[in-house]
């Protein structure tokens, strides 16, 4: 699997989880037991989606990451977030 890829995998996990993961369990998706490789994967989809200036960013909490609105953003879409659906992150 090319490092595109992969990020495409970590971002595709990342926005299909309902819960933040780790990056053992992200390196497990990819085929990668290093952390250090899983987490520079990760840090540069981040950087990514941070020079978008997008309303999406991923964030990270305890060493675990997951994806979210903006909290500038919040206001305007949080009544479309069904709990059933959305992540408490998420909706942060």
């Amino acid at each position: 699997m090319e490092e595109k890829e992969m990020r495409n995998v970590i971002e595709a996990a990342l926005f299909m989880s309902s819960r933040p993961l780790a990056l053992p369990e992200l390196g497990k998706l990819i085929g990668v037991a290093a952390p250090g490789f899983v987490e520079k994967q990760l840090r540069s989809l981040q950087d990514s989606y941070a020079q978008l200036n997008g309303a999406i960013e991923i964030a990270d909490e305890d060493g675990k990451f997951y994806m979210r609105v903006r909290q500038e953003y919040t206001p305007y879409v949080k009544s479309f977030a069904q709990a059933a659906e959305i992540s408490p992150h998420a909706k942060e």
